[in-house]
């Protein structure tokens, strides 16, 4: 295999991909697709494709076999070495179960005050409920049809699977998730099944900081999410070919001006943009 020239990440809604560029002039292309969302074939790229280029001879370029030299300069491998068995280790997002939800076979039950509740809270309990049925549906779906999957969601450790799933998010989402993963690993290494010692420590100056951050950090995500409900957009900005695209653009310009009087009234529109959940159009 001839040494690695330069990597370029591609990521979609379905697939995450490392084109590859060799030295000998080929390409490539290792994709980690997304199965229990859409079936492979459907993915933008074909696993682990090799794209030959032809040399200035009008040849292919060949390519050694007899080594297998050391790639180096890869910083994303997780995504080729690990993250592989986490593709599938999350709730789609269409079934994103409530915050309190347990996983397993437990059958989802109105609040036992449902009949004295006014109307409001009864509609907000029938919501979560039926979103608590659908992510269980989802839970059968998946044990009958991937075992190792359903066995991966519902036994691996949260931290563990955030710790991987957050490395490559840092640029959208900050390091504040990321640090709370890796606190809450220090705290419960020995209780997940860890052997030593973490090599993580965090004085209580540090974690007071933390929590406040975390704080403001949650209240992003929920607001968010919010907009994300609003709007009937993925965390992209995809939204419906049944919607209508430019309302849709002002109802985010809309949101995008309450959100700069509200939460950054002292900020420029321009620099309030790279707190805002969506890319500016």
């Amino acid at each position: 295999m001839s040494p690695v020239s330069s990597i370029d990440k591609h990521e979609g809604g379905f697939n995450k991909a490392l084109k590859l560029a060799m030295e000998n002039g080929k390409e490539v292309v290792v994709k980690i697709p997304f199965p229990a969302m859409v079936p492979v074939g459907y993915s933008i790229f074909t696993l682990a494709d090799s794209v030959a280029h032809k040399s200035a001879h009008g040849q292919p370029s060949s390519s050694p076999t007899t080594t297998l030299p050391k790639i180096v300069g890869v910083i994303d491998w997780q995504f080729t070495s690990i993250s592989p068995a986490f593709t599938q280790v999350r709730w789609p997002h269409f079934l994103e179960p409530p915050e309190d939800h347990q996983t397993g076979a437990i059958k989802p039950e109105l609040p036992a005050d449902f009949e004295i509740m006014d109307p409001d809270e009864q509609a907000y309990a029938l919501s979560q409920r039926d979103q608590t049925l659908q992510a269980k549906c989802y839970e059968v779906a998946l044990a009958q049809r991937d075992r190792e999957a359903y066995l991966a969601l519902i036994k691996v450790p949260d931290t563990v699977r955030r710790l991987f799933t957050l490395c490559d998010r840092t640029f959208k989402n900050g390091v504040v998730p990321l640090r709370d993963c890796l606190i809450q690993l220090s705290s419960n290494w020995h209780r997940i099944g860890l052997s030593g010692s973490c090599p993580i420590t965090v004085s209580s100056e540090e974690m007071t900081a933390h929590e406040t951050q975390l704080g403001e950090y949650r209240d992003w995500v929920q607001l968010r999410k919010y907009t994300q409900e609003i709007l009937c957009s993925d965390e992209e900005g995809w939204v419906s070919p049944e919607l209508d695209s430019e309302k849709v653009r002002a109802q985010e310009r809309e949101l995008f001006g309450i959100y700069l009087r509200r939460q950054a009234p002292d900020t420029l529109g321009k620099d309030a943009k790279v707190f805002w959940f969506y890319p500016p159009v």
